[in-house]
C-alpha cells in the first residue's frame, strides 16, 4: 500500500511539470501576437493621426476634420467652385462664380504645412487660412472685359459743377458736378489677380476710379440762389391807371457779371440809379392824387402835378425790395410833404386858411377863378415869386386888356397866384360863379398882407374843391 502511494505521487508531480511546460509553449506566442497587434494598432493610429487633420479643423471656413491633405484639397476645391466673388464699383457691383475664372487650389504644399504645424505644435491649432490660390488669368481678363463698368462707351470723366446764364429764362442755371467712372483696366486686372490669389472674395475697385470732380455744386448753390432771388423779383410801378413801369429780370439781366472763378454777381448799386432816372422821366408829367385833412371837413383827395420824384427814398426802397427778393406793386414816391405850415384853399367853400407850426393864423373868405372858364386849378404848389406893389396884366373875355395894381403878389401856378383885390368889397359865397377872377385867389388886403408876411418858398399851397 505504501509503495503504491509513493509511485502515484511521483507520477502526479511529473504530470504537473509536463503540463506547465506545455502551457508555456502556448502562452508566449499569444502574448507576442497581442503585443504585436497592439503595436501595429498604435503605429497605424499614429500614422493615421499624422496624415489626417484633427477633429474641429477648419480651413478657410471649410470643415476638414479627419481629412487627409488630398481629401481636404478636393473638398476645398469643391467649396471654391461654389463660391461667389463680388466685384465692387462706386455705384454698382457684380457677383460672379469663382469658376468663371478657374479659381482653385492646385497645390497641396500649403495644406501639408498646415497639417505639420497642427501636429508639431504644443498648442491646439484648428483654424487655418489659405493664401495662395491659382486662377486662369486669361479667363479672368475675358470675364472682366465683358463687364459694363470696364467698357469704354460706359466711362465718363469727372466733370466740375458750373453755372451759366440762360438767355431763355434770364436766370442762372447750376449744372451739377458729374462723378467719373473711368478705371484703368490693366490696374484693375492686376488688383483682381493679387486679391483672388490671396483668397479675397470681395474686390473693391472704387479706389482705382477717377471719380471726384474738383468743384462741386456746393460752391455755387448759395450764390445762384441769391442772384436768382433778385432776378425773380418783379417791381411794378403804377404811374397812372393806364401807365406802368416794370423792373424785372428782362432789365436786370444786363446787370449780371461773372468772375474768373465762375461766381456771379449783380451790380444793383451801379444800375439802380439809371432805373430811377427812367422812372423820373416816365412820371414827370403825372398827376398824383393824395389825401389831405381839410379844415373842418376831414379827408379830401387832392391832385398834384409836376411833382419831383423822391429819388433818394425811391432808391432805398427799391434796393430793399431786390435784396429781400420781394416782388411788389408800388406807387412812385414824390417830394410831397405837408408838414405843419401851409396855406389851404378850398374852392368849394371859397375860403383860405394859413397854418404856421400847426397853428391857424389866418381864416378868410376869398374869390377864386370864374367857374367854368377861368377855374383855379386844384393841386399842390409852392411860391414861384413874391412881389410888393405889382401890376397884373392880361386879357378880359371880351378881348380888352386889363391892368390891375395889387399890393401883395404871390404867384404859385404860372400866372396864377394869391393877391389882394381892392376892387372887391365882398368875398366868399358864390361870387366866383359868374364873377370870379381870371384864376387867381383874390383876398382882402389885410389877409393878403398876413399871408405875404408869413409865407415862405418851402411852404405848400394846397388847393382843392370840396364841392365835388
Amino acid at each position: 500500500m505504501k509503495k503504491n502511494t509513493g509511485k502515484r505521487v511521483a507520477s502526479k508531480s511529473k504530470n504537473r511539470q509536463y503540463n506547465g511546460r506545455r502551457k508555456s509553449r502556448f502562452i508566449f506566442p499569444i502574448v507576442f501576437i497581442v503585443v504585436l497587434l497592439v503595436t501595429l494598432a498604435i503605429s497605424a493610429f499614429c500614422l493615421y493621426q499624422s496624415n489626417h487633420f484633427k477633429n474641429g479643423t477648419f480651413i478657410n471656413g471649410v470643415d476638414c476634420s479627419h481629412l487627409t491633405v488630398e481629401e481636404s484639397l478636393e473638398k476645398l476645391n469643391q467649396h471654391i467652385s461654389e463660391t461667389n466673388i463680388t466685384l465692387g464699383f462706386i455705384d454698382t457691383s457684380y457677383t460672379l462664380s469663382a469658376s468663371s475664372f478657374g479659381l482653385s487650389l492646385s497645390s497641396t504644399e500649403e495644406l501639408q504645412g498646415f497639417l505639420e504645424t497642427q501636429h508639431s505644435s504644443k498648442e491646439e491649432i484648428n483654424t487655418f487660412t489659405l493664401s495662395n490660390f491659382s486662377l486662369e488669368k486669361d479667363r479672368l481678363k475675358e470675364t472682366l472685359s465683358e463687364l459694363p463698368s470696364f467698357m469704354k462707351e460706359n466711362m465718363v470723366s469727372a466733370q466740375d459743377a458750373y453755372v451759366f446764364f440762360s438767355e431763355e429764362d434770364h436766370l442762372l442755371t447750376l449744372v451739377p458736378e458729374v462723378r467719373g467712372n473711368i478705371i484703368d483696366f490693366d490696374t484693375a486686372f492686376n488688383l483682381a489677380v493679387n486679391q483672388l490669389q490671396s483668397g479675397i472674395d470681395t474686390i473693391d475697385f472704387s479706389s482705382l476710379i477717377q471719380a471726384e470732380p474738383e468743384i462741386t455744386s456746393s460752391k455755387f448753390e448759395e450764390n445762384v440762389s441769391k442772384i436768382n432771388a433778385i432776378l425773380n423779383t418783379t417791381i411794378t410801378y403804377n404811374i397812372t391807371d393806364s401807365k406802368t413801369l416794370v423792373l424785372d429780370k428782362s432789365i436786370m439781366k444786363d446787370w449780371i457779371a461773372v468772375s474768373e472763378d465762375g461766381m456771379y454777381s449783380i451790380d444793383i448799386d451801379s444800375h439802380l440809379p439809371e432805373f430811377i432816372n427812367l422812372l423820373e422821366e416816365e412820371s414827370k408829367d403825372t398827376t398824383v392824387f393824395f389825401e389831405f385833412e381839410a379844415t373842418d371837413l376831414g379827408t379830401v383827395t387832392v391832385p398834384a402835378k409836376k411833382l419831383s420824384l423822391n429819388k433818394e427814398a425811391e432808391l432805398s426802397r427799391l434796393k430793399s425790395c431786390l435784396e429781400n427778393g420781394k416782388s411788389d406793386s408800388l406807387i412812385p414816391l414824390y417830394h410831397l410833404e405837408i408838414g405843419n405850415s401851409y396855406v389851404e384853399v378850398d374852392l368849394g367853400r371859397q375860403h383860405v386858411w394859413m397854418y404856421v407850426d400847426g397853428i391857424c393864423i389866418l381864416d378868410t373868405d376869398c374869390v377864386t377863378g370864374n367857374k367854368g372858364n377861368h377855374d383855379t386849378r386844384e393841386g399842390y404848389f409852392f411860391l414861384t415869386g413874391k412881389t410888393r406893389n405889382a401890376i397884373l396884366r392880361g386879357w378880359n373875355d371880351n378881348g380888352t386888356r386889363y391892368a390891375s395894381p395889387v399890393s401883395f403878389w404871390m404867384p404859385f401856378d404860372g400866372g396864377i397866384g394869391l393877391h389882394d383885390a381892392s376892387w372887391r368889397t365882398t368875398f366868399g359865397g358864390e361870387i366866383y360863379i359868374g364873377n370870379g377872377s381870371h384864376g387867381c385867389v383874390n383876398l382882402p388886403k389885410a389877409a393878403a398882407e398876413e399871408i405875404y408876411n408869413n409865407i415862405t418858398f418851402d411852404m405848400p399851397i394846397i388847393v382843392y374843391d370840396s364841392s365835388k
